[in-house]
């Protein structure tokens, strides 16, 4: 034995013992700051959460929470600031080409521009030249929507409604269709946008008409209208600026001197009818942007407004939509140039309560245990000078396949409402199409406790130990890149792409006629599944990867650790000792229990579960060689039947006698102990 402390070998045990030491206190460190750090960010997620939760059971919208989502929509028509910059450049040119589309009889010229250069440097005249078609436009979008500028419609309907309404006789203007018209590419029939340029080119109106709703508060009844705004612009009032460059000077280098005056026309039944167009105008703007207009000639109040969406039972139930008007803008070259609609987002879910619970619940515990493991910390400080850093991932860990349950649960009872539309929104964002107004962190929150309740369920198969870190990093990195990974292997991409498009127009309610039709929200009864499993694709992803990670970790533990042997030498000791304070037959399996505390296996499964399912057991205290136990959420409970004096809540404990904890699960009722006792409580010694 003398030998053994004296020679070489001996000699280096001690290094290597301290460097082990030394390695393990860093590893303890790092293991307690990334706990509290996941603790944390769980804690805030779910919180934010909640808070999300209650706004869209009472309902929200983009002006209570000065949300900028959604609020930018609009179709562009790029052509036409550049056939005013020929106007001033070269009017004989342009004139000419007027002269020979109304001669040939016809009233529609369709407005076609070269293509723009490959490279910025190529800003020859050459490719800021626009000429017109007099059939239609070079490329034919679709058939049937397109059917919306056929000069069937626009010559001979449309544009004389218009003219009638504003008491404007000229027959003789050109009427002009942008062929870059933004709203003519996306298909959508519900607005039109057309020009009426003056033979003689002195002035120029723009006309921007939508379908909308329009309520009558005399009558109480709503119905729906087509309102158009137009402006005049002279062309005198026009200046030239540089050589524009395509792609990046929208309006041509253009400036006029005159602001623009908007004037409105509605016509109520239309697009179902051919109602003649009143003139209107804006007394006051609602707080949701709507107008309150009055007609000129009869006076009859109406409040103007576009809706679009989709909501079951009622809007004031379940519903996400949002309401528009298109922004009047003040420069003549910008109404030319843009059709930009000001939208307020609105969602509501009278069934989210049970959300709202479930995530108030977790950040609750999480609250509760933290308050509670500074106490006992604090306590410890006082009567050991040690500084213990707490373990508070049990708050977390205690139930959660429990809350993951519940979470599904909420989902059911809103009838899948909540899930959905948020599917609805991130597909509509990842294919490009309207976006709708979703308080995301809501649903954020509750695949994260799904997620937690994947994470313990792949844990406590595997029997295994994971740092509460790894499923919170796991969660965030893939939750920041569920667009991409969506895009890129969705389970069912193609048939949710077609169901999304399909979801959109449902919006545009046919008119069965020759022209526009009627944009509206609609009620969405049905669930989705396609959109949803597909937008969810991630979480599986996300799954899997905890999977491949915690069969990993699994592995090195078995058969590379220090555990390994620390295990077998357990087992054996037991199995030649018999006796049960500190049995390794709770653990069952090899590598079960190899890094399980004496207090968790003289306890048995209920307490691996309830301190650290998924944290190491370094987050244990040791103090002159022994162990303490992280604080139970069960105290609180205690703390809330004393402060209440009933006993509402369940609470256990386990009974501490000469340092081995009892296996026998016992009731603690409010009697039996004082508030006092309870705050003075320190973690016991655990051998």
């Amino acid at each position: 034995m003398g030998d053994r402390g004296g020679g070489v070998g001996g000699g280096a045990v001690v290094p290597v013992a301290a460097k082990t030491r030394k390695r393990r206190a860093y590893l303890y460190i790092f293991n307690s700051v990334a706990a509290i750090a996941s603790v944390l960010c769980v804690f805030v997620v779910n919180t934010v959460g909640t808070i999300r939760t209650i706004q869209i059971l009472i309902g929200s919208d983009t002006n209570s929470t000065h949300s900028d989502d959604g609020l930018l929509h609009g179709y562009k028509a790029y052509y036409t600031p550049y056939l005013l910059r020929e106007v001033l450049v070269a009017p004989a040119t342009v004139q000419t080409r007027i002269d020979a589309i109304l001669a040939s009889g016809r009233k529609v010229g369709y407005l076609e521009m070269d293509e723009s250069p490959n490279t910025t440097t190529s800003t020859t005249t050459s490719n800021l030249a626009t000429w017109f078609r007099q059939d239609s436009c070079r490329t034919l979008v679709n058939a049937t929507t397109d059917r919306i500028y056929n000069e069937s419609y626009v010559a001979k309907t449309l544009v004389p409604m218009l003219l009638a309404g504003s008491n404007a006789s000229d027959q003789s203007a050109l009427i002009v269709v942008d062929c870059s018209f933004e709203g003519r590419k996306a298909m959508d029939t519900t607005n039109i946008k057309l020009y009426l340029l003056d033979r003689h080119l002195q002035w120029l109106v723009t006309y921007q008409l939508q379908t909308i709703m329009a309520n009558i508060p005399a009558r109480r009844d709503t119905m729906p209208t087509g309102t158009v705004s137009y402006t005049n612009l002279s062309l005198a009032s026009l200046s030239l600026g540089g050589i524009p460059q395509r792609g990046l000077d929208f309006l041509a280098k253009l400036t006029s001197s005159e602001p623009a005056v908007h004037q409105l026309l509605c016509s109520r039944g239309f697009p179902f009818n051919a109602a003649p167009f009143d003139a209107v105008v804006i007394e006051s703007v609602t707080d949701t942007g709507a107008w309150n207009t009055s007609v000129v000639s009869t006076g009859l109040q109406m409040v103007l407004q576009g809706f679009g969406g989709m909501y079951r039972g009622s809007q004031n139930e379940q519903a996400n939509y949002k309401t528009f008007v298109w922004v009047l803008d003040p420069d003549p070259l910008q109404v030319v140039f843009n059709f930009h609609f000001a939208q307020v987002g609105r969602t509501k879910n009278s069934w989210a309560w049970g959300q709202a619970l479930i995530s108030g619940f977790l950040s609750f515990g999480v609250v509760t245990s933290t308050v509670m493991a500074c106490i006992i910390s604090r306590n410890i400080l006082k009567a050991t000078q040690v500084r213990w850093i707490p373990d508070i991932s049990p708050s977390v860990q205690s139930g959660i396949m429990f809350r993951g349950i519940l979470t599904v649960i909420a989902w059911w009872i809103d009838g899948w409402w909540a899930v959905q539309e948020w599917c609805f929104q991130q597909g509509n964002v990842r294919r490009g199409l309207l976006d709708m107004y979703v308080l995301t962190d809501s649903v954020k929150s509750d695949c994260l406790s799904l997620f937690l309740a994947g994470a313990s369920f792949i844990a406590s198969r595997l029997r295994l130990r994971i740092n509460p870190a790894v499923p919170v990093v796991i969660y965030l990195v893939v939750y920041s890149q569920r667009a991409q990974l969506v895009a890129a292997m969705g389970l069912f991409l193609t048939n949710a792409n077609l169901e999304l498009e399909a979801n959109q127009a449902l919006n545009v309610v046919l008119s069965e006629t020759t022209g526009l039709d009627m944009w509206m929200w609609h009620e969405k009864k049905d669930f989705n599944a396609t959109v949803v499993f597909n937008e969810l694709s991630w979480m599986v992803l996300a799954l899997i990867l905890m999977l491949v990670y915690a069969i990993t970790d699994k592995i090195y533990t078995v058969y590379f650790t220090d555990h390994a042997v620390e295990a077998k030498t357990t087992k054996k000791t037991v199995a030649e000792d018999g006796t049960t304070g500190g049995t390794g037959s709770q653990g069952g399996n090899s590598g079960s229990n190899e890094r399980a505390t004496c207090f968790e296996t003289s306890t048995g499964e209920y307490l691996r579960h309830k301190y650290g399912l998924m944290s190491y057991h370094e987050n244990y205290l040791f103090i002159k060689g022994l162990k303490y136990a992280s604080p139970s959420d069960d105290i609180m409970k205690v703390c809330a039947n004393i402060l209440l004096r009933h006993d509402i809540f369940r609470a256990h404990c386990h009974v501490i006698a000469e340092n081995q904890v009892d296996k026998t699960v016992i009731r603690v009722f409010r009697k039996d102990i004082t508030l006092k006792q309870l705050f003075n409580l320190s973690l016991r010694p655990l051998a």
